[in-house]
């Protein structure tokens, strides 16, 4: 359990420290806010910084930071800028990190955001998992359950790299089989031909083909989904 006068005795410390309006290195860790380390960096199989196992938890603080759910495409950002600080090129970090597309961080006088940024931190260190985090302050989740679902997850395994027919990167089921395609029947949910839906659609076919723009009758879409019946 987080004691509050412990909470905010260690914000009041942070407070007098160095602060970081956008994302920021600061020795083995990218930082936020009033110090909040969004990452450790460690190093990984190739000798190189990594942030591997840690993107849920950097996409949780900075969707709070931000307040609004921050796509996945920043982590790409955000390991390239890891590798690149990792080799000593700080200023290349520093682009990579901006390419992120984040603004920095609005302070106010109180330094709210930072505060609750602080508070995130605090609560995942607790235990807290990141969809929980960010379901209980009504911010998307979404995000957070694409970086669960990675094609090189072993729960969620993915078809190497050249694998022919397409499949290349995409999930496959965990036995290797071919993807079984379970596509339900398509249901009509509405008609507003009044029940004459074929003459409708042979006289703006005819229309179109004596104003010469190209039409198809029948295209090869089918939709997949499932229908709800509100009654």
């Amino acid at each position: 359990m987080l004691a509050y006068d412990q909470l905010l005795s260690e914000w009041h410390r942070r407070q007098a420290g160095p602060t970081f309006s956008s994302m920021s290195f600061a020795g083995d860790a990218l930082v936020l806010g009033a110090g909040t380390r969004l990452a450790k960096l460690s190093k990984d199989s190739l000798r190189e910084l990594s942030i591997d196992g840690q993107e849920e938890r950097i996409l949780a603080l900075l969707s709070v930071a931000y307040w609004r759910p921050i796509p996945t495409h920043v982590l790409k950002s955000i390991k390239g800028a890891v590798r690149a600080y990792g080799r000593g090129e700080k200023v290349l970090a520093d682009i990579h990190l901006a390419h992120s597309g984040l603004p920095t961080i609005g302070r106010t006088a109180a330094n709210l955001e930072f505060c609750r940024l602080f508070l995130a931190d605090r609560l995942l260190s607790a235990g807290v998992t990141p969809p929980r985090l960010l379901h209980g302050l009504g911010i998307n989740t979404a995000p957070i359950h694409l970086v669960k679902a990675r094609a090189d997850d072993p729960q969620h395994p993915g078809w190497p790299a050249g694998t022919p027919g397409g499949l290349s990167g995409k999930f496959r089921p965990r036995n290797g089989g071919a993807p079984a395609l379970d596509l339900p029947a398509v249901t009509p949910v509405a008609d507003f031909s009044g029940g004459f839906h074929e003459a409708v659609v042979d006289t703006w076919m005819a229309y179109f083909q004596e104003k010469g723009i190209p039409a198809v009758k029948t295209p090869g879409v089918r939709f997949i989904g499932q229908q709800f019946d509100h009654r």
